[in-house]
């Protein structure tokens, strides 16, 4: 069955999201790698923002791959310049709570 257009992009705005999470969690560890810190919550962090695409249907990857290819084209340079640990620990569960929201929107099954 189509998806109906309001649908389609409202998935879409989730992948968006979903990917702009991931880039900056990457930027993220290697600002805290840069610093000389281990980072390994964000490295934990960034296992779980990408599970969920382990968890698409094969339509939703084909269109997460999609809107990845279009995002890169118009990303620049990260805007994380220092990150601490101190930070990353007091952000987590607002990471986790984020990517239980995405998992939801996708009408993925989050498990507990």
């Amino acid at each position: 069955m189509e998806k109906s257009s309001q649908s389609q992009c409202n998935e879409r705005v989730t992948f968006v999201l979903l990917i702009k999470s991931i880039m900056d969690q990457i930027d993220e560890i290697a600002a805290l790698m840069r610093s000389g810190n281990t980072a390994n919550l964000s490295r934990h962090l960034l296992a779980e923002a990408c599970s969920i695409l382990n968890e698409l249907s094969p339509e939703q990857q084909a269109r997460y791959f999609e809107t990845l290819l279009t995002l890169c084209e118009s990303f620049g340079t990260s805007s994380i310049r220092s990150v601490s640990d101190e930070y990353v620990e007091s952000v987590a569960d607002a990471k986790r709570r984020f990517l239980t929201t995405i998992r939801n929107r996708l009408n993925i099954a989050v498990g507990e």
